[in-house]
């Protein structure tokens, strides 16, 4: 699901709860050594991105952020924040070479590291753990 991120909306907000689960508190935070990514480079994305992809203006560029029961990976498209909203249990995350591949819910993303000196394998290996934590149920 791909939603504006960019006003404070309630509605949004609980069904984004709903789905990924509230932001992680600052003690989690600190355990987990921070819940953010760095800077990933979008390269090829599936049908429901091309709207978005050739009109973002601050470069193709976008990152994650963990919850407790899923990921939302940010990026811009004009001015607004955009956001799609993905359950671990939609979650797939495939690496060929340089590039990973996100796919949830039947779309997808390739993206690569923005600059060559960020490690992005220990941010996955981080996504994929905190997937694994999860229990079906939880999910």
């Amino acid at each position: 699901m791909i939603k504006n991120m960019s006003y404070k909306d309630k509605e949004l907000k609980q069904e984004i709860e709903k789905l990924v689960g509230k932001s992680f508190g600052i003690k989690t935070i600190w355990k987990l050594k921070g819940v953010g990514s760095p800077k990933f480079r979008i390269r090829e994305a599936s049908r429901s991105f091309i709207p978005y992809l050739p009109k973002i203006v601050h470069g193709e560029y976008c990152n994650i952020e963990l919850r407790p029961s899923g990921i939302i990976l940010r990026f811009r498209y004009h001015l607004d924040n955009m956001g799609w909203i993905i359950p671990f249990h939609h979650l797939s995350i495939y690496k060929s070479g340089d590039y990973y591949t996100i796919h949830g819910a039947g779309e997808y993303l390739k993206v690569d590291k923005a600059h060559s000196n960020v490690n992005l394998d220990g941010f996955m290996d981080k996504m994929l753990k905190l997937k694994a934590e999860r229990s079906p149920e939880e999910i």
